[in-house]
């Protein structure tokens, strides 16, 4: 039986595998950089890294968490020396919470970990085989940017934050 939202082509134990294999390699240890980061705050770091500065609540927005997470969080990565937080100084009532070298540096190294794991495993695979998944994970991504945007008011990418390399919207984890 298919849903009323998607072509009669896709079956449920299509979508249900596919998803499956996605969350199952993003979650594994392959990917999973060698450090001592956890991702709600690798997360965080990059959401911030990617803004310049952001304040608890444009953050809190951004990762779909509660102000009292994401001040517990943040007061973690700043006592780790990852996160700054400093009052704005034509609004002494708001606080901007910018990336430390450190926290660049910590960004910066999970990225380029999961980068030379992903490339590793790329390698493995013949020319045809990487074009083809190439293709099918933009397919992917321009799919999910055609779907009605979810309740929570923000639009997850595939080149999100945990994008390999590079910073960018979200992959949708709570903080």
């Amino acid at each position: 039986m298919t849903s009323p939202h998607r072509p009669p082509h896709v079956s449920d134990q299509e979508a249900r595998r596919a998803a499956a294999m996605l969350v199952s390699l993003w979650e594994s240890d392959e990917l999973a950089a060698a450090h001592q980061l956890p991702r709600t705050q690798e997360r965080t770091l990059a959401v911030i890294d990617a803004a310049g500065h952001m304040t608890a609540s444009a953050l809190g927005q951004r990762l779909g968490a509660r102000a009292s997470s994401v001040s517990r969080l943040c007061g973690r990565l700043e006592s780790a020396g990852l996160l700054s937080r400093r009052r704005a100084s034509h609004d002494r009532r708001r606080v901007d919470f910018t990336l430390t070298e450190a926290g660049k540096r910590a960004l910066e190294s999970v990225r380029r970990q999961r980068l030379d794991r992903m490339n590793a495993m790329l390698a493995s695979l013949d020319r045809p085989a990487q074009a083809a998944l190439t293709r099918g994970l933009e397919g992917l991504g321009n799919a999910l940017a055609r779907l009605p945007r979810a309740d929570c008011g923000r639009r997850p990418s595939l080149g999100g934050e945990h994008a390999l390399a590079e910073g960018g919207e979200g992959t949708g984890e709570q903080a």
